[in-house]
C-alpha cells in the first residue's frame, strides 16, 4: 500500500487494522497517512497506540459492524468528514 500511495494522490483510506498497522511500520507510513483527509478502519479494532498515531495526523473513524457507511460520518475527534 505504501508503494501505491507514493505514486498517486490518495484522499482517504478504508482498510482493515492489520493493513493500517503495517503501513504505520513503513518508514514514511505516518507521513503518507497524514496526507489523507481521513482513515476509516473496518473489519476489527485498530490497536490503541496505532489509533492514537493516526488520529494525531488525520480524521480517524471506524466502520465496525456497519452495514452501511455514510458520507456524513463523524471522526473520532468530532470533525465532520468531508469525503467528497
Amino acid at each position: 500500500m505504501s508503494e501505491i500511495m507514493a505514486q498517486i494522490l490518495i484522499r482517504g483510506i478504508f482498510k482493515s487494522p492489520t493493513v493500517l498497522e503495517d503501513l504505520l511500520d513503513k518508514p514514511k507510513g505516518l507521513d503518507q497517512i497524514a496526507e489523507t483527509k481521513f482513515v476509516m478502519c473496518g473489519d476489527g479494532s485498530l490497536a490503541v497506540p496505532a489509533g492514537d498515531r493516526v488520529s494525531e495526523v488525520t480524521c480517524l473513524t471506524s466502520a465496525i459492524r456497519s452495514t452501511k457507511v455514510h458520507i456524513s460520518s463523524i471522526s473520532s475527534d468530532d470533525r465532520k468528514l468531508d469525503l467528497l
